[in-house]
């Protein structure tokens, strides 16, 4: 929609290419970078050499980033979602700069400018690909020689405003795409390749294409092809054989089904066979529509078990530590402790793996282990009178003596 409306100069194509970016906005906070297509209107205005036309379809983009976010907080308001929102935006700021947070504002740009200077450092890894043999690949290198083919497609087809405005749209994607994940480029990344995946191979058919009658140029150019552009089509296709979220592993070895009317995804069998415990047994203890707080990297029981979160996000972990505390403390007051906490005890993404530091809140503190949650989590299950109902190797439940 943004391409075509800009290529035809149509406002009404650009007003709903705004509602689209309007929405995500809302439904995904850092897609507030996405609002960075708009910059694309500078293209137009270069090509069309009128500034009162690039304007008003500005203004037509613009109001549609508002009615898009405008639809969202009305759908927010029908189903009385508007203070999870509230709450959750509240929780979003405090993330922002919070000394114990991944996804602190400086942590955050610091892990950006790593990732431009990890794409930097690659350059002279594109002119001398034998060296990846020593060097090894991870997605900065297809990345970066996706955005220099995409450059490259630029700058061949400059005479042609479709071409440009649609590589440039794939550029400013895979550079906003990933701002406000706490691993950047090397975390998103891997998505993003997706939308340079058809550009860059055409920029390739077309540089071999320009090789000409010249066998050796050929030759060379085939075998840049080879050691180069085979990580990235490697990268794409592995993102779709092993990046299940939170589910480590090939896809291959995902068929076992969790015994849950309302689970339709397949997962391995181990992971399979501690969810069915997990679930058989809450079931015993947990009645449906109960508050239940779960401690801190299983939020998806809510769904499974049919219960509600105790707190506005349900994946606690995402909480820095000052916040979490506050939270708990606060909902306690006014709503009373939760009747029931379920506590994992393995570690994040390999919830079959026991974690031997699960309840240590003096361990080293790391990515995955902040000890102010452990120990705010471990006070407040003392303040309270609760007793352990069932454990197992991988989680333990709380319920509240009355």
């Amino acid at each position: 929609l943004m391409v075509t409306g800009l290529d035809r100069s149509d406002g009404r194509r650009l007003f709903m290419a705004g509602l689209v970016i309007g929405a995500n906005c809302l439904t995904r906070l850092p897609n507030m970078a996405l609002t960075a297509l708009l910059s694309l209107l500078l293209l137009h205005f270069i090509y069309e050499r009128s500034a009162r036309l690039s304007f008003r379809l500005f203004i037509h983009a613009v109001a549609g980033v508002l009615a898009g976010g405008a639809v969202i907080v009305g759908i927010m308001a029908v189903l009385g979602h508007i203070g999870l929102f509230v709450d959750n935006l509240g929780a979003g700021m405090s993330a922002a700069s919070a000394s114990d947070s991944t996804h602190r504002l400086s942590y955050l740009a610091g892990v950006y400018a790593g990732n431009l200077l990890d794409m930097a450092a690659q350059l002279p890894l594109i002119l001398f690909p034998l060296a990846l043999w020593k060097t090894g690949v991870t997605v900065i290198l297809p990345y970066t020689v996706a955005s220099l083919c995409l450059a490259r497609y630029i700058f061949v087809h400059r005479s042609d405003k479709m071409a440009v405005y649609t590589a440039s749209a794939a550029l400013l994607v895979m550079f906003t795409q990933p701002l406000g994940s706490d691993f950047g480029i090397a975390n998103l990344g891997v998505y993003s390749l997706w939308l340079a995946l058809p550009l860059t191979c055409q920029t390739v058919a077309e540089e071999l294409g320009r090789a000409g009658q010249r066998p050796w140029l050929l030759w060379l150019k085939r075998a840049w092809v080879v050691l180069i552009v085979a990580p990235f089509l490697f990268f794409n296709s592995r993102s779709l054989l092993f990046n299940a979220y939170n589910d480590p592993g090939s896809r291959w070895r995902k068929t076992a089904g969790i015994h849950n009317p309302l689970a339709t995804i397949l997962t391995s069998d181990d992971y399979q066979q501690a969810a069915d415990s997990l679930l058989v047994n809450m079931a015993k203890y947990v009645p449906e529509n109960e508050r239940l707080l779960c401690f801190q990297h299983v939020p998806m029981v809510h769904y499974l078990t049919k219960t509600r979160p105790y707190l506005p996000n349900p994946w606690v972990w995402t909480y820095d530590s000052e916040l979490f505390e506050h939270l708990l403390t606060k909902t306690a007051e006014e709503q009373g402790p939760p009747p029931f906490i379920l506590v994992d005890k393995t570690r994040q993404c390999y919830w079959t793996t026991p974690d031997p530091d699960w309840d240590n809140d003096v361990a080293e503190e790391t990515y995955e282990h902040k000890n102010g949650r452990i120990r705010a989590m471990r006070r407040f299950i003392t303040l309270h009178p609760y007793r352990q109902v069932w454990t197992d190797r991988n989680f333990v439940l709380y319920a509240l003596e009355l």
